[in-house]
């Protein structure tokens, strides 16, 4: 069964089993391994049975195709259920999903960075290739009518590394009282030069939001034109930076009183944060840490996240269920993040809704199909099932105590 996850998971099956063997070992030997794989079996027989698929004679190029069916058949539906009009222009489709995402939020505050914080960085810095592009005549102009997050935006797309550089050691400068407790905002951009910098972004990324986890803010790029699949993309990749959001907002939120608080900035927004699970050696992703204790209702909160992090600030959205309030359609994908097919030709294809339909924007072949979506949710669930263990537990616990301590008695 390991084999089947290691196909499915993409990864090296020595180092994986050597990997497993730890985890096993650590919580009391309950076969997780074997137990997620056939429960990823059976999850994706019921969905080609849901599809009129036949699981025991389906090939990957099959599942493929008709995955793709249903989800155009699925943006037909939600578009409808926003009231999108079959004759509105892109600008008018990101505004309806832009509201969308907006309504969907639920009302608990982040930790995140002050936008007045943010503005006297970037007039230090001086970004005379965001002004350009925006088509501003001077820096006063542009700080006057852009919105922070989308001057920020602007500038990761076009300053130069040594111009993120400067804006990272400045980042490295930053207290406790440059946050405060905001809302999550979704802005779209709507002037003219934006088209131009989304194509720039779009174009490396094959996605068109700018998740800006340490301003609580997400940048919506317009598209150059509609797309099948558009609104669905949108709605999953806003659910998703939501997520990314209330991540970062807990790990800052609880390293806010430690001494070396702008490190911990400067370090968490260059790369995502891990804990060392001494016990282990396992790494494990903040997020995924954020992601476990919002789904344990049952597990007691570490005792490192006292007084800083409460229950509510574990909110986590599931993006199948937060779209299925929009439109019931959506339900087919409940539970199919982390199912993935690995046909008679050792092809995989993934059931993630996100990897399914950013491959019907963009118009993907079978073999340029995505499975990284689908392999990041099948990881998360994995280390997930060994974190619910005591064992387990009680290291990442220890090293959590460890970890605030050490920082602590830096002076």
């Amino acid at each position: 069964m390991s084999r089947a996850l290691t196909q499915l998971l993409g990864v090296d099956e020595s180092a994986f089993r050597l990997r497993l063997r730890t985890l096993e070992r650590m919580t009391g030997n309950p076969s997780t391994d074997i137990r997620l794989a056939v429960d990823v079996t059976r999850g994706v027989q019921q969905k080609m049975s849901e599809l009129g698929l036949d699981p025991k004679d389906t090939t990957g190029l099959e599942l493929y195709h008709v995955l793709q069916q249903k989800l155009q058949t699925d943006e037909v539906s939600i578009r409808r259920a926003l009231g999108i009009d079959e004759t509105a222009d892109v600008k008018q489709i990101i505004s309806v999903v832009q509201d969308a995402l907006q309504n969907q939020i639920q009302h608990s505050q982040v930790f995140v960075l002050k936008h007045t914080s943010l503005r006297r960085i970037l007039k230090q810095l001086k970004p005379k290739a965001t002004m350009k592009a925006l088509g501003y005549r001077s820096q006063e102009s542009m700080f006057k009518h852009e919105p922070a997050p989308q001057l920020l935006a602007a500038a990761c797309i076009v300053e130069s590394t040594a111009w993120h550089e400067q804006r990272s050691k400045a980042y490295g400068k930053l207290q406790a009282n440059d946050f405060e407790l905001r809302d999550v905002k979704f802005f779209a951009p709507v002037i003219k030069q934006w088209p131009k910098l989304a194509e720039r972004y779009t174009t490396r990324l094959r996605q068109h939001m700018m998740v800006l986890p340490e301003l609580g803010a997400v940048v919506i790029m317009p598209p150059s034109h509609d797309m099948i699949g558009l609104v669905i993309t949108s709605l999953v990749l806003g659910n998703q930076a939501m997520n990314d959001i209330r991540s970062m907002s807990t790990y800052l939120k609880l390293h806010q009183v430690q001494p070396d608080f702008a490190k911990t900035v400067q370090a968490a927004v260059a790369k995502e944060p891990i804990l060392t699970v001494e016990a282990s050696g396992q790494e494990l992703p903040w997020k995924l840490l954020h992601w476990f204790y919002a789904h344990s209702s049952n597990t007691p909160l570490p005792l490192a996240f006292e007084p800083h992090i409460q229950a509510e600030d574990l909110r986590w959205h599931g993006v199948e269920s937060s779209l299925s309030t929009i439109d019931n359609s959506i339900q087919f994908w409940q539970d199919s993040a982390a199912l993935g097919l690995v046909d008679a030709r050792g092809d995989v294809v993934s059931c993630n809704l996100l990897d399914v339909s950013v491959a019907v924007c963009n118009g993907l072949s079978y073999a340029d199909r995505i499975v990284k979506h689908m392999r990041s949710s099948l990881e998360r669930e994995l280390i997930g099932r060994y974190m619910g263990h005591t064992h387990l537990q009680t290291a990442i616990d220890d090293s959590l105590n460890k970890h605030f301590s050490n920082e602590l008695a830096v002076d």
